[in-house]
């Protein structure tokens, strides 16, 4: 029996966003959302309540056949790094709203707000018209955050979740960019002074650079957009192509220096 898993929640949660909302916490959507819920952890990850365009985006998911692209991305990267243990994802869409704000809830999943050991969450956002290409580069990282988390344990510090992060694009495929001068310089002095750290604070500073933690209200340490994903992609890529992906991996209980 394979190793890698993904939880069918697309089907599920078209049908139930094809019921009613009408009535809030009495309509038939959320009544049946709330019956499904105990039975799966991945449906937590939706909002039951959203409006059409959750329904339209979803439907999108299935015409593409995110969860099997999904299933044979995370079995690539599981053989490609030797690791045998098991992997359980799901593909669920996230709703902006009153109370999701899109950037908070992807650091959290990305850094200190990981699912339970083993499982992973390849979140797709609505509005946006999901591709192949951006639903296996998503599942790919998220295999690669699971595996992490099980040779690393979760501890986590500014140093060890830029290589994680590293680790995830450079196999998955970068969406950030090359990385700059600029980069290089600003990222090297903050993970001298934050390499250590487990705030979220400084997570976010340091990955997603000044823009993220400005608008987060954290300080800014001089970093540009997604600079420390480009510089820890880059370096972490080297070293793949240096060493191989399972060296890499295990590396990370070694306490390897990026």
């Amino acid at each position: 029996m394979s190793h890698i898993a993904v939880v069918p929640t697309l089907a599920t949660m078209a049908e139930i966003y094809r019921l009613p909302r009408e009535g809030g916490a009495a309509s038939p959507r959320f009544k049946r959302y709330v019956e499904l819920v105990p039975r799966s952890y991945e449906l937590t990850a939706y909002n039951p309540m959203a409006g059409p365009h959750a329904l339209e985006t979803t439907e999108q998911l299935l015409a593409v056949h995110a969860e099997e692209i999904a299933f044979d991305a995370a079995s690539e990267v599981a053989d490609l790094c030797n690791y045998p243990d098991p992997i359980t994802l799901a593909v669920v869409l996230c709703a902006p709203g009153a109370w999701t704000d899109r950037l908070a809830t992807e650091i959290q999943h990305r850094t200190a707000g990981r699912p339970p050991s083993g499982r992973g969450l390849v979140l797709h956002w609505t509005r946006e018209t999901p591709t192949a290409a951006q639903i296996r580069r998503e599942a790919i990282a998220e295999a690669v955050r699971v595996m992490a988390v099980a040779v690393l344990g979760r501890s986590e510090s500014v140093t060890s979740v830029l290589h994680r992060e590293g680790l995830a694009y450079a196999l998955g495929g970068n969406p950030y960019g090359p990385v700059t001068a600029e980069d290089e310089h600003a990222v090297r002095d903050a993970v001298d002074v934050l390499g250590s750290s487990e705030q979220m604070s400084d997570m976010t500073a340091v990955l997603y650079g000044d823009p993220a933690a400005t608008a987060l209200g954290w300080t800014p340490v001089g970093i540009g957009e997604h600079g420390g994903y480009r510089w820890a992609i880059h370096r972490v890529a080297r070293q793949v192509d240096d060493h191989g992906a399972p060296s890499v991996l295990r590396s990370l209980s070694e306490g390897s220096s990026l």
